[in-house]
């Protein structure tokens, strides 16, 4: 008969996963912070004005990003080495016979497994939407100086570009699909000094070349009558895709400001695909730490009869490198509208849960 956990011991077991989790989050951070800060340094090398504080503040926005990328594997380690832990202690071993299942013993994991996935989406999620969105401001700025900027909002989509001589604003209603076809076009062209030059005026435009080619265009300029033309030509500094890619980024936007975006792309006929790849990810980010906790106990509970901890841990992060691959191919075709974005989102999830409940039941129950 299954003899049930006490709620002191719950804690206990409890305690002891929160603390490997913690401990493990903050040597994750610590590398990546470092590893950030040495290669954004490299990047910046060229710029006077990217000193070593400014470098640092940009590694600080970019870690809640990638913190968030490897939270999965520091999960499987931090579970891989709390019962690997309570195993070498003999604390797991007693708690079992005294007739309590696996299941009871990692339901505490589980259900902070769970609580960490909601606190992920719901909290962590705007926080490093935020700080990502900071980041990209300050590497346009000292890495990249990139100078068109993209907006789409319920008006339409909005681009400004600016040189040494002279500066623009195109705004667009809507876009054709996916092709580089803006319709609705107005063109407000400045010069240097941000004085007005020229206003105009295209039923479509079309990105061609690192060049907006305007179609039926009205050229309006200050104390002269209109002009009409077949087309216009006006210089451009990006490429469609790179358009496409200025858009307001899946990373720099939060769960709970992505329906609102993605309604937004669809009205503008922007493609929204990775905005709701992401969407659909971060509902199932609850489920897959849940199934990388019970797929890391497996592993922890039975490789080290047989061949002690540097094969769990050897089998743990092999199972980690093949939860990378799965998600990673499953984005990939979900981008590339290979497979439906629900199956690309939930998928990867859904195995994660069913391989570790079923390794489970074979580990207790044979």
């Amino acid at each position: 008969m299954k003899a049930s956990l006490s709620p002191t011991l719950t804690l206990y077991i409890g305690g002891r996963f929160l603390l490997w989790v913690v401990a493990v989050a903050g040597t994750l951070c610590l590398v990546i912070l470092l590893a950030d800060s040495a290669e954004l340094m490299r990047r910046s090398a060229d710029d006077p004005d990217a000193t070593f504080r400014v470098v640092l503040t940009m590694a600080l926005f970019k870690l809640p990003s990638t913190a968030q990328e490897v939270m999965p594997f520091g999960l499987l380690a931090a579970t891989l080495g709390c019962l690997t832990q309570l195993t070498r202690t003999s604390e797991l071993i007693i708690v079992r016979v005294s007739g309590a299942s696996i299941w009871q013993v990692l339901t505490p994991a589980l259900l902070l497994g769970l609580a960490i996935g909601l606190l992920r989406v719901g909290a962590f999620d705007p926080l490093s939407a935020a700080a990502s969105e900071r980041f990209l401001r300050m590497e346009r700025r000292y890495i990249d100086n990139a100078d068109p900027l993209v907006v789409a909002n319920h008006s339409g989509i909005w681009l400004r570009q600016a040189t040494s001589k002279d500066s623009y604003v195109l705004y667009a209603k809507t876009m054709d699909g996916g092709r580089p076809v803006f319709h609705d076009v107005t063109l407000l062209s400045f010069d240097s000094t941000d004085h007005f030059l020229e206003r105009i005026d295209a039923k479509s435009a079309e990105l061609k070349d690192q060049a907006w080619v305007l179609s039926e265009v009205q050229i309006v300029q200050p104390g002269k009558p209109p002009q009409l033309a077949s087309a216009v030509s006006v210089p451009a500094k990006l490429t469609f895709q790179q358009l496409l890619e200025s858009f307001a980024s899946a990373r720099t936007l939060s769960f709970w400001q992505l329906p609102s975006f993605i309604a937004v792309l669809e009205a503008s006929g922007l493609p929204s695909r990775a905005h709701r790849l992401k969407f659909q990810g971060l509902l199932a980010t609850p489920l897959l730490f849940v199934g990388i906790i019970l797929v890391a106990a497996t592993f922890a509970l039975r490789l080290p009869r047989l061949g002690g901890l540097p094969l769990a841990i050897g089998a743990g992060a092999m199972a980690g490198f093949l939860l990378y691959f799965l998600s990673s191919l499953a984005a990939a075709l979900g981008l590339n509208s290979s497979i439906p974005l629900v199956l690309a989102a939930w998928g990867p999830a859904v195995i994660t849960a069913i391989l570790g409940i079923t390794l489970l039941l074979y580990v207790e129950d044979g």
